[in-house]
């Protein structure tokens, strides 16, 4: 079982998956806190793809090369999802805390309250 931090990109295994869920072994961004992290059997995450085409206020992109990405990504943050460890098959790298709020804001754009078109997505550098 892989050790997880919040902040940390880790390949997980996303299938099996119904309809629209994203789908295949991928990177994704953890989310929960150390606490949950440390004692808990679920670890919860966004997940990455690199289609970056088509961008909505509730993405993040993440540069190629930050936690070891070996493409530009899109965190899909509409997706936020539990997972139980078993699925967490190696740990990348981690994204700095700036990055890692960027995420989080994006998330409760999606969460809070309804994304205003006009925001556009977040883009870190």
């Amino acid at each position: 079982m892989v050790n997880v931090k919040r902040g940390d990109v880790v390949v997980a295994n996303l299938d099996p998956t119904i309809g629209v869920e994203i789908k295949k072994t991928r990177p994704v961004i953890v989310l929960s806190n150390d606490s949950i992290n440390h004692f808990s059997q679920l670890v919860v995450v966004v997940p990455l793809t690199k289609n970056t085409a088509h961008l909505s206020p509730s993405h993040t992109v993440i540069p190629k090369g930050v936690a070891r990405l070996t493409f530009a990504s899109k965190a899909v943050t509409e997706q936020v999802k539990a997972l139980d460890k078993r699925r967490l098959v190696r740990r990348l790298g981690s994204v700095c805390h700036q990055r890692s709020s960027l995420t989080s804001n994006a998330r409760s754009r999606i969460l809070l309250r309804f994304p205003d078109p006009a925001s556009g997505p977040s883009f870190l550098t």
